[in-house]
């Protein structure tokens, strides 16, 4: 099969002319070129504008994943598809856990002279990671291979090593992902009175846009995971992608992935209640497509839209 060639300097418009032999839409396409290749009449169009070419070519031509064999490309554009050839491999299961009990989970003066990425563990929270650890075993099969991506900070760094001394399979590899780290409270914190202040102020405006000062809002850290998500779909592709993977993160960055993912709104997402030390969130892969296997808890229902009417 011919594969198509891709330079990263080619943003040009002009079709490419297909012949009647099949091809495979390239691999090492960026992101952006991955998610919809564009097919019309004789010609392929490499998608240089996701936004609006996507939405033409969903009313106007064929799009084609990465991966999908297009063959029989005929002069007058009629042509079929085989899907025979996707040969990427997703990971049956995706798992997030939250970190152990941590110091600052008893004492949040802590954070005050300590970094945020410094905070330890407590014997309660290697506890929970060693119980992780087995829990985690059972959610595995014989032939599975894992996946690691943890949070640089202390706390899931420990939660790690323990939960992997526990671990039945030695079939994994392990990497830090800055991307997964704690939502950034600005530096060490200030005094309990004005941390307080801070608090209540971000219940009244919401977690989600809520920018702590001199540090993050939710929909920063929502920004930096929906990075992580396409580094995640570009590593999907390579075959040899284990069979598990494995997140090892803290209680909001577990629910904003969940909320990328599934494209969930930004209310059902206030609604939830935070993750518990070492709770999982299991995604299973049925028919091409993830589900949660456990649903979220809420605190509340979810705020409806208000109509217009009720807006005047």
């Amino acid at each position: 099969m011919n594969k198509i060639p891709y330079s990263p300097l080619f943003h040009s418009t002009t079709p490419r002319n297909l012949t009647s032999e099949p091809f495979i839409i390239p691999e090492n396409f960026p992101f952006c070129f991955q998610r919809a290749t564009i097919v019309y009449t004789t010609a392929l169009f490499p998608c240089n504008n996701m936004l609006s070419r996507t939405n033409i070519a969903r009313n106007l031509f064929q799009v084609y994943l990465p991966g999908q064999c297009i063959s029989r490309v005929h002069p007058r554009g009629s042509f079929s598809f085989s899907s025979s050839s996707i040969h990427y491999q997703r990971p049956r299961k995706i798992i997030l856990i939250r970190h152990g009990e941590s110091v600052a989970n008893i004492d949040k003066s802590i954070h005050r002279v300590v970094p945020d990425h410094k905070i330890r563990l407590t014997k309660k929270g290697i506890e929970q990671a060693l119980s992780a650890g087995k829990r985690l075993s059972q959610e595995l099969s014989p032939e599975d291979t894992i996946q690691f991506y943890v949070s640089p900070y202390l706390r899931t760094r420990e939660t790690f090593q323990q939960l992997s001394s526990t671990l039945t399979t030695q079939a994994y590899k392990v990497f830090e992902e800055p991307r997964l780290r704690e939502q950034d409270w600005g530096n060490f914190q200030a005094s309990t009175e004005i941390m307080k202040m801070i608090c209540e102020e971000r219940e009244k405006y919401g977690h989600f846009y809520y920018r702590i000062p001199n540090g993050e809002s939710g929909a920063d850290v929502y920004d930096r995971l929906s990075t992580f998500t396409e580094s995640l779909h570009r590593a999907f592709n390579r075959p040899d992608f284990p069979s598990v993977l494995v997140l090892i993160t803290h209680g909001l960055l577990a629910r904003l992935f969940t909320m990328r993912w599934f494209r969930t709104s930004v209310e059902e997402f206030e609604s939830q209640d935070n993750l518990r030390h070492c709770e999982f969130i299991v995604m299973e892969r049925v028919n091409h497509k993830y589900q949660l296997r456990n649903s979220l808890r809420r605190w509340k229902e979810p705020d409806t839209i208000p109509s217009q009417q009720d807006s005047h």
